[in-house]
C-alpha cells in the first residue's frame, strides 16, 4: 500500500542521505540545526537562534557560517533570517533526532 512505500521511502532516505550527513556534522554545528528544527518552519534570526540555545548570538555566528557554506543551512537574504536548506531535513531532526 502507499503508506507502506512511504515508510519504506523514508527509511531509505534516512539511512542513506540525512543520517550519514548528519555524522559528518561538528557537535557545534549539529546544536544550531537542531535549534533551527525546534523553531519551526520558515527562516529565525540569528537571535532567536542564540536565545533558544541559551548562548549569545556572536558565539555562533561562526558555526551557522559553516552551515552555510556546507549548503545545509541558506540566509536568504544578508543580514536576514537563516532556514535549514535541504527539504526534509528538518523533519528528519525532528523526528528521528529529536525524538530519540
Amino acid at each position: 500500500d502507499m503508506e507502506r512505500t512511504h515508510e519504506i521511502a523514508w527509511a531509505d532516505l534516512c539511512a542513506s542521505f540525512f543520517r550519514p550527513r548528519w555524522m559528518d556534522i561538528p557537535e557545534r554545528q549539529q546544536a544550531l540545526l537542531l535549534s533551527l528544527a525546534r523553531l519551526g518552519p520558515g527562516g529565525h534570526p540569528l537571535g532567536e537562534v542564540a536565545a533558544d540555545l541559551g548562548v549569545a548570538a556572536e558565539d555562533i555566528g561562526r558555526s551557522m557560517a559553516r552551515l552555510v557554506d556546507r549548503g545545509d543551512v541558506v540566509q536568504p537574504r544578508e543580514r536576514g533570517p537563516y532556514e535549514i536548506a535541504l527539504p526534509r531535513l528538518d523533519e528528519y531532526l525532528r523526528t528521528e533526532v529529536i525524538a530519540d
